[in-house]
């Protein structure tokens, strides 16, 4: 079953958020017999469970020149500055792996029409190899409406197929009609991913979305920009998936930086850095939010999507502590590789909590060590 979202735009506390009706339905639950625990034994061994409050992780797509993968890099290959400040390497860097993935697919029906017919078997070729059990996978369509599966479907080749295969049911019927009325679209592509992106906050595991379009948006109520700076502050790493001939499939940004909002939530989020984005927005706000354009040909959808979740799962996750003169607002974030000057570098954004100065003066808090903490420069970023 596939439902139909509304869109409204409201200026918050002077970032963008999106609006809708919520439809409430009832559940009930039987009451679960009490667990019985296993009992532990005196030679078994005892697991500590450590927290670091400081420690940040940024997931960083990077490729070489050519847009390939790289051999393997290790944490001193990684350069990193905050605010055009001290170069330092980060503590700890490694693949991302089998991190759990929160994945929204944004399927532009009317943009993308010839890759339509074979993208639910495609999709469904992504479980379990590429997406895994732990997964989950949000499927919408963007056509007459947006519309969308209701539940958060779990990375099984049967289900995605099926969730796409309803949620492309009405553009489906339509479109082998041989007389179909005309469709006109009441929401945008840049109105359709800020809602997809806000569907995307609260959740957990790394937040990547898939938007299958041409990158054409024919009059959103949100800028661009907009929708770029929303899926920087939510974590939220965008991959566009083009037909080849379409522009944004192959067009490039040059170097780009990324940024950090420290405040009681804050976070890296990338910022502006081409003088090409204005010319092809879509791709800058792929790039820009950590992910990339690719070119999607639909003989071979299934090599070429799950090329895309290769990517997904070797970005590295950049870790290092927060700087030692952090203060709230938005910060630059610079990532660059070592003895690799042209390699393709994009963080995501991260939303961090700045920390509770009344924690800090809490007697029993452990006082942080500074000793190798990196350090904010003066340059702010250009929003």
């Amino acid at each position: 079953m596939a439902s139909r979202l509304r869109l409204a735009r409201v200026l918050t506390s002077g970032f963008l958020a999106l609006v809708l009706p919520i439809l409430l339905t009832s559940l009930v639950q039987a009451q679960a017999p009490q667990p019985v625990l296993p009992s532990v034994h005196p030679e078994d061994p005892v697991h500590t469970l450590h927290v670091y409050m400081d420690l940040i992780q940024v997931p960083v797509l990077v490729l070489d020149s050519e847009m390939e993968r790289m051999k393997p890099l290790d944490a001193s290959r990684f350069l990193i500055s905050l605010d055009s400040g001290p170069v330092f390497h980060p503590r700890n860097v490694r693949p991302e792996g089998d991190d759990p993935i929160s994945l929204s697919i944004l399927l532009d029906a009317q943009a993308e029409p010839i890759l339509m017919p074979k993208i639910s078997a495609a999709i469904g070729s992504l479980a379990p190899e590429y997406l895994h059990p732990g997964d989950r996978v949000k499927v919408y369509v963007l056509d007459c409406a947006l519309t969308r599966t209701v539940l958060n479907v779990p990375a099984n080749p049967e289900l995605l197929k099926d969730a796409v295969d309803r949620t492309l049911a009405n553009w489906t019927q339509r479109h082998q009609a041989r007389h179909a009325p005309a469709c006109p679209r009441k929401i945008q592509l840049w109105d359709a991913m800020g809602y997809l992106i806000k569907e995307l906050s609260d959740v957990p595991g790394r937040r990547v979305m898939l938007v299958v379009t041409d990158g054409a948006d024919h009059g959103s109520l949100n800028k661009w920009n907009d929708v770029r700076l929303f899926a920087q502050q939510n974590g939220v790493a965008i991959f566009g998936f083009s037909t080849p001939g379409i522009g944004n499939a192959s067009s490039r940004i040059g170097t780009v930086s990324s940024s950090v909002r420290p405040s009681r939530s804050s976070g890296f989020i990338p910022t502006v850095g081409s003088a090409n984005s204005s010319e092809d927005p879509f791709n800058a706000i792929c790039q820009l939010s950590g992910g990339m354009v690719m070119a999607a040909d639909d003989r071979y959808l299934a090599r070429d999507l799950q090329r895309f979740a290769t990517l997904v799962r070797e970005r590295y996750i950049v870790e290092f502590v927060r700087a030692r003169n952090d203060t709230p607002g938005q910060h630059s974030i610079l990532v660059t590789i070592d003895k690799s000057p042209n390699a393709y570098v994009r963080p995501t954004g991260v939303i961090i909590t700045m920390r509770d100065p009344s924690v800090e003066a809490d007697p029993n808090t452990i006082p942080r060590d500074d000793t190798n903490a990196p350090e904010l420069g003066k340059r702010k970023p250009i929003r």
